[in-house]
Formats: C-alpha cells, structure tokens, sequence
C-alpha cells in the first residue's frame, strides 16, 4: 500500500471545511464522507474516508483522527456500475432489435405459406380447366 503524507490546514480542504469541523463532526456524519484529494504535483487522485475516535485518558478527551485510503473501492464500484449499466444497455437493445426482427420474419413465414396455398389453389384450378371441355 503506497504511504500517503499529508498536511491538513485549517484552508485545505474543499468546501472551506477545516480541522476544528473535522474534529467536532459526529461519526455518523463523518463516515458517510469521502474526501477527493489530488497528490502534489502528479495528477494522481485519491479518495479519503476520514473516522475520529475518541478516548478519555486521565480524565481528558484525546481525539485521533484516522484517514483512509478508499481509492481502490471507489474505483471498484465505478467499474462495476459501468459493468452493469453496458449488460442492462445491451439486454435492451437486444429486446428492442430482437421483438421487431421476429415480428417481420412471423409476417414472412405467415405470407409464403399463403403464397404456398394460393399456388396449390390456382395449381388445382388450372388442372380442373385443362380437364373440363367447357373451359378453354
């Protein structure tokens, strides 16, 4: 896991939230937060959580502020969103193309055999006036 060293002032942050904020938000607030922080220079991204935990010592309240790296669950669920949005698009569209294609090819399949009863009718006609001498 690659070591992340980072300074946080009280201007750092995005959305003007600051470490006095951080400190004082409830953990149930907190958990359901993710920090969008670029690293330096580079153009990398990293996605945080940030949890506070509180302890009582000697009769004073000690805070420690535990940041998580949650880049490769993030990036995770974005590729299994994509998975699943490109299997949806395709059922669709397959079930869009599919029901028109089979509807054309029942119309064919309906009209030669149509065809194929007209062709014995007029087949059976044409031997019925070869054999009657009044129809000539």
């Amino acid at each position: 896991m690659e070591n992340l060293q980072a300074s946080v002032s009280k201007s750092s942050l995005e959305n003007d939230l600051c470490l006095d904020e951080i400190m004082n938000c409830s953990q149930s607030v907190l958990s359901k937060i993710i920090f969008k922080v670029k690293l330096g220079k580079s153009s990398s991204v990293r996605y945080m959580t940030i949890r506070v935990k509180v302890y009582s010592q000697s009769g004073k309240e000690i805070k420690i502020l535990q940041i998580s790296d949650v880049t490769s669950q993030i990036q995770y669920m974005e590729i299994k969103a994509q998975t699943e949005f490109s299997s949806l698009m395709n059922t669709i569209m397959s079930h869009e193309l599919r029901n028109p294609l089979n509807s054309i090819i029942a119309k064919n399949i309906e009209k030669s055999a149509l065809y194929q009863k007209m062709l014995e009718l007029l087949n059976r006609f044409d031997e019925a006036t070869k054999e009657s001498p009044g129809f000539k």
